[in-house]
C-alpha cells in the first residue's frame, strides 16, 4: 500500500474519530426541555442518589451487588428493563441509572444477567495496565489530583508531567486526543485519561494545547 493512500485512510480515520468525539460531547450537552429537566434531576437525586452514596461511602475499589441488594439501596424496585436488558447496566450517561456510578467514577465490569449480579469498579483500575498505559498514567494522577472540571494544559506541560516527549503524531493529529480509549483502540492513552474521569474537549494544534473536561 502506497504512502499516499496510507496518509488518505489516516487523514479519514482522524476525521471520523473527532466526529465521534463531537457527537459524544453533543449527548451530554443537547437541551431538552424544562419539564424534561426537571423531572430527570428529581430521577437522579432522588431515586438513584442512593446508590452513588452507598458506592461512594464504602471506599471500595470492587464491589458486588446482586439486584435485589440495589433495590435496597434505592429502597424501591428496579425498572423491568434492568432485568430484561443488559444495555442498562451499560457505562454511559445517557441513562439516569448509568449515571449514579458513572458520575462519580466507577464503571459496571461484570454484568450476570441471569444471576442478577453487578460488579462495580472504580475506573482507574478497570484499566490494562501494560507498559503502553502504565507510562501515561501520570497525567490521569495529575488531572484526578487538581478536581478541576476544566483545565488546559500545554504539551510541553504534558511532557514534563510524563517525564518524556509525547510521541509526534499527537503533534500532527488531532484524533490521537479526541474520543475514547474504546472508540479507537490504537490510541491507548486516552484509556488513562478516561480512567481517572477526565476527556478531551479541544485541541489546538497550532498553540499546543489541550483542554480536559471532568466527565
Amino acid at each position: 500500500m502506497s504512502e499516499k493512500l496510507l496518509l488518505e485512510l489516516y487523514d479519514r480515520v482522524v476525521i471520523l474519530e473527532k466526529k465521534v468525539a463531537t457527537l459524544e460531547q453533543s449527548l451530554c450537552k443537547t437541551p431538552i426541555d424544562e419539564k424534561n429537566v426537571t423531572e430527570s434531576n428529581e430521577e437522579v437525586k432522588g431515586k438513584y442518589r442512593y446508590l452513588s452514596d452507598y458506592l461512594l461511602k464504602s471506599e471500595k475499589d470492587v464491589i458486588v451487588l446482586t439486584f435485589t441488594e440495589i433495590e435496597e439501596i434505592l429502597q424501591e424496585k428496579l425498572p423491568p428493563s434492568a432485568r430484561q436488558h443488559r444495555a442498562m447496566w451499560a457505562n454511559t450517561q445517557t441513562h439516569s441509572i448509568s449515571r449514579a456510578w458513572y458520575n462519580i467514577g466507577y464503571r459496571t465490569t461484570d454484568v450476570d444477567m441471569e444471576n442478577e449480579k453487578i460488579k462495580f469498579e472504580k475506573a482507574r483500575y478497570t484499566m490494562d495496565r501494560n507498559i503502553t498505559i502504565s507510562k501515561y498514567e501520570p497525567i490521569g494522577k495529575y488531572l484526578e489530583k487538581t478536581g478541576l472540571n476544566k483545565i488546559t494544559l500545554s504539551f510541553s506541560e504534558i511532557e514534563n508531567i510524563l517525564g518524556f516527549p509525547l510521541p509526534k503524531y499527537l503533534y500532527q493529529y488531532e484524533a490521537g486526543w479526541y474520543g475514547t480509549a474504546e472508540g479507537s483502540p490504537t490510541h491507548r492513552q486516552k484509556a488513562v485519561w478516561n480512567a481517572y474521569g477526565y476527556q478531551v474537549e479541544n485541541v489546538d494544534l497550532d498553540r499546543k494545547t489541550v483542554i480536559f473536561y471532568k466527565l
